[in-house]
């Protein structure tokens, strides 16, 4: 299991916990739970590196993404952000 593995996994767990309290059935959201899910199985730290970035730019070019509805995914992007900062 690689550092990001648990916080891919339930930042995925976050968003479907999200739409189903909102009552949202959001196609879209539904494919970043899973692509996130599909990440959090890869068995590197490198893999899983790219896909967060893929990630974030599914995001950015969405627009405006509430990080409260996944802090856990949040959270990876910020950890990979801070590690690729000390290097």
């Amino acid at each position: 299991m690689t550092a990001y593995a648990e916080l891919l996994a339930k930042g995925a767990r976050e968003i479907r916990h999200h739409n189903e309290r909102a009552g949202l059935n959001s196609v879209w959201t539904e494919k970043i739970a899973v692509r996130m899910e599909a990440a959090s199985a890869l068995a590197t730290d490198a893999a899983q590196k790219r896909e967060i970035k893929a990630i974030l730019r599914m995001l950015v070019d969405s627009g405006p993404f509430d990080e409260s509805v996944s802090p856990s995914f949040s959270a990876a992007a910020d950890a990979m952000q801070r590690a690729a900062r000390r290097r």
